[in-house]
């Protein structure tokens, strides 16, 4: 069996006790956070800002220690 291992993010902004989250619309018609497979080389949090960037174009982003789910 083939296995595939990929990575994402839950893009959010806090601000005034508000929480934004980001949601990317893809062609298709659905809506997912940014996410993609881990390439050769890469660990999962290097997937994750190479991801977010190339979908979203952020590149500074903080990282929240032990906010990860396997699935």
């Amino acid at each position: 069996m083939l296995e595939e291992r990929s990575a994402g993010a839950v893009v959010f902004y806090l601000s005034q006790d508000v929480v934004e989250y980001l949601l990317l619309h893809y062609e298709a018609g659905h809506w997912d956070f940014p996410k993609g497979a881990i390439e050769e080389g890469e660990d999962e949090l290097d997937t994750v800002r190479r991801e977010v960037w190339e979908e979203t174009g952020i590149n500074n982003i903080e990282i929240v220690k032990d906010f990860r789910k396997e699935i």
